[in-house]
């Protein structure tokens, strides 16, 4: 992901701030781990006046628009599950999946137990549910190096 989310919060401030002045953003979230969706991210925003929220399911970085909103939401919790449900990372972990698609899939399934940064959220939900992952599904066979490249490739993704 070459994206750097930092900047991608400021533009989706700077598309508020332009469009959708009466909000104030609460979250910005990748849509997906796939690198080719690394443009697609979801947004939730609080009403400045305080009586609602609003989440928009589609914000293109690439172009800058966003769209799909639903608006008049009851709570920033509201607006969490809605991001989640709306999240994807492909259909599932099956015997086919490499072990970084079963990563991600457990990215987007746990996403909201974290609130540091964005690569502190990826390396600490990639190595830990990366070690769960081995665990669950016997890959003990897996060396150290071959852990610790898997994880990298996680956060570098």
């Amino acid at each position: 992901m070459d994206k750097n989310y930092a900047e991608v919060v400021r533009r989706v401030e700077q598309y508020f701030e332009e469009h959708l002045p009466q909000y104030t953003v609460c979250e910005v979230r990748r849509k997906s781990y796939y690198t080719e969706d690394d443009y697609l991210y979801m947004v939730s925003a609080v009403k400045k006046d305080g009586s609602s929220f609003a989440f928009w399911s589609s914000y293109n970085d690439s172009i800058q628009t966003m769209n799909c909103g639903h608006y008049n939401l009851p709570s920033l919790e509201v607006c969490a599950q809605m991001m989640t449900e709306y999240q994807t990372c492909g259909a599932g972990y099956s015997e086919n999946s490499s072990l970084l698609d079963y990563l991600c899939m457990l990215l987007v399934k746990n996403d909201d137990r974290f609130e540091n940064s964005y690569q502190e959220f990826l390396y600490i939900r990639g190595y830990t549910d990366g070690i769960n992952a081995q665990q669950e599904h016997n890959w003990e066979k897996m060396t150290t190096t071959e852990i610790n490249t898997l994880l990298q490739k996680a956060v570098e993704e």
